[in-house]
């Protein structure tokens, strides 16, 4: 499958599940309780889940060392990101909560719903693996 293809129909899922999540706010079935409590599940449970056990299926000794550059590699990034996010905050004049919350959202990319699934595609082999430690960076908690 073409590489364009395959983000196209990610993209795609993705609208759908947020055209679902649209509708059952404004049909009153999720309230924002229920949106915290979803939110929770797909963060805490799901994902972790998800990145194990498609983690696990082939991966050797080997192959979970040659993945350990791709951990040092994010924390690389995240280190030039927040230092870039800084010097654009100090740029724009920001200060306090304001630089805060605009350096943690230009930093922090919501990878959950369209990085895992579009890796996954393109890179069936080791893709999982590489978002696994990705991920160790990424969700420290």
């Amino acid at each position: 499958m073409e590489y364009a293809q395959i983000v196209f129909y990610q993209l795609v899922i993705f609208v759908i599940y947020g055209a679902i999540g649209v509708a059952a706010v404004k049909g009153g079935i999720l309230d924002e309780a229920g949106l915290h409590a979803v939110s929770r599940v797909v963060i805490k449970v799901t994902l972790p889940v998800m990145l194990f056990t498609n983690t696990v299926s082939g991966v050797t000794r080997e192959s979970l060392l040659e993945s350990l550059p791709v951990t040092g590699a994010t924390a690389v990034m995240y280190l030039l990101l927040a230092l870039l996010c800084w010097g654009m905050s100090r740029a724009f004049g920001l200060r306090g909560d304001k630089a805060s919350v605009f350096m943690a959202s230009t930093m922090f990319g919501n990878v959950g719903f369209i990085g895992i699934p579009i890796i996954a595609m393109l890179f069936p082999e080791r893709g999982m693996l590489y978002i696994a430690a990705f991920t160790i960076v990424d969700q420290p908690e």
